[in-house]
């Protein structure tokens, strides 16, 4: 079996290499790295319990640690710095088919370990005015990357950042990744799209955000995954004028992906979008949002990652070839409200119209592929799809506690037999308490 090929720097042990400069001092001050530095312990409880409808139950229960050191940068025109993060988990319980609940061995069956540690983040960081440089295993936050956090541990990435600051509104950002430490896993894998499975050798990126007029704002983003696919992304908020008590906005949010290169999955010709109209009233906020898939391939993204960020996209992301829904949600915030410890959503989402009878037909051979993704039970994936999900966060806002959040989920996915995403049910505890040790 081949190596993976990630390095980014010709150091056989770079990593080692960068802590090494924390005895160095920052160019232009007299201090070492660690002055002024932060030390936290990020614990996470985490318990699920999820059901299929063909009988598969997938359980597990996990401990998770992530101890993370972040150094400052001094005042210099030019100055150096690293973020460092110890990952670790301990699997608790589990059944015997937990998927990434529990560590996964390199075929991706069960592995025979229940501990697991290795270097979740480790990234060297330059500063030269508002703009900032990372390079190494990072945690990137866009609409191509940012981690599922969905299990003891998250997923991170190893490439580079770049951030830019022009000013107080506006924002650039680009970024390089070629490999992934998954969930569940202690070791780099090569980045995969989410539903085709097919590999990528590098993901590349570059986009704004700017804001005006308040609460107004617009992202435009542009991603490249070699040979496979570029990918677009726009997305714009305004508010309303406001009605009585109630503060209302437009979101309208849209993905546009074509074949790239080689095409390795094929021909892509795909736009999803989402228009949304969301009112606050006090605590409360009342969601309305509407998705539709414009295309006869389903909206692929980043294995790994939330890379379909509409309002839509929860559980089933509902993303099949012209597939349309609608989802209304409602979210009382009595933490930003300052009136209770605690945050509650309930949604449901409708779908339908589903149709991928064009792609099912150049897929039709067995062996393809591509055939399993736009087959199920010998028909074109098609037909509806509903989905009912309960959320409750508590906020401990002060004693030993203070700041952990204890996060409870239900949801529950009901599909036709012919459909891509499966029947299914499932209920989470995540419990994550900080702890800042310096």
């Amino acid at each position: 079996m081949t190596p993976l090929k990630t390095s980014l720097f010709p150091f056989k042990h770079w990593s080692l290499w960068a802590i090494s400069w924390l005895a160095l001092p920052v160019h232009g001050a007299n201090v070492p790295f660690w002055e002024d530095a932060s030390l936290k312990l990020a614990l996470r409880t985490y318990a699920e319990d999820l059901h299929y409808e063909n009988g598969t139950v997938r359980s597990g229960m996990a401990q998770a640690a992530r101890l993370e050191f972040e150094s400052k940068h001094s005042n210099s025109p030019l100055s150096l710095g690293v973020d460092l993060s110890l990952y670790a988990a301990a699997s608790l319980k589990h059944n015997a088919t937990p998927g990434n609940m529990a560590y996964v061995a390199r075929d991706g069956s069960l592995g025979k370990r229940d501990l697991w540690a290795y270097p979740g983040i480790y990234a060297l960081k330059l500063q030269a005015g508002s703009a900032q440089l990372k390079l190494g295993q990072l945690a990137f936050n866009n609409p191509f990357l940012v981690a599922h956090d969905v299990r003891a541990l998250p997923a991170t990435f190893r490439g580079a950042l770049l951030n830019w600051e022009l000013n107080s509104d506006m924002q650039l950002e680009a970024g390089s990744t070629v490999s992934v430490y998954e969930r569940g896993r202690d070791y780099p894998q090569a980045l995969k799209t989410a539903i085709g499975g097919t590999p990528i050798s590098r993901f590349s990126y570059l986009g704004m955000h700017a804001r005006y007029a308040g609460s107004a704002y617009f992202k435009l983003y542009a991603g490249r995954a070699e040979d496979v696919w570029d990918q677009y992304f726009v997305e714009i908020q305004h508010p309303l004028p406001p009605h009585k008590t109630f503060d209302w906005r437009l979101k309208g949010a849209l993905y546009h992906t074509r074949n790239q290169g080689t095409s390795r999955q094929g021909e892509i010709k795909n736009t999803i979008y989402n228009l949304s109209v969301a009112a606050d009233y006090g605590a409360s906020n009342f969601q309305l949002s509407y998705q539709h898939v414009a295309s006869d391939q389903f909206m692929d993204f980043i294995k790994e990652t939330s890379g379909i960020r509409l309002p839509n996209a929860e559980i089933s992301a509902f993303n099949a070839p012209h597939e349309k829904s609608v989802q209304f949600s409602y979210t009382w915030d009595g933490v930003k409200s300052n009136q209770s410890a605690w945050k509650l959503r309930a949604w449901m989402t409708t779908a339908w119209g589903a149709d991928a009878s064009n792609s099912a037909a150049l897929w039709s051979n067995r062996s393809s592929k591509m055939h399993s993704i736009y087959w199920r039970n010998e028909q074109a994936v098609h037909g509806s799809h509903h989905e009912f999900g309960l959320f409750g966060s508590y906020h401990f806002r002060s004693g030993s506690l203070k700041e952990s959040r204890l996060n409870l989920y239900y949801f529950r996915h009901l599909a036709r037999s012919t459909h891509s995403d499966p029947s299914l049910y499932s209920l989470r505890i995540m419990w994550n308490v900080p702890l800042q040790i310096m």
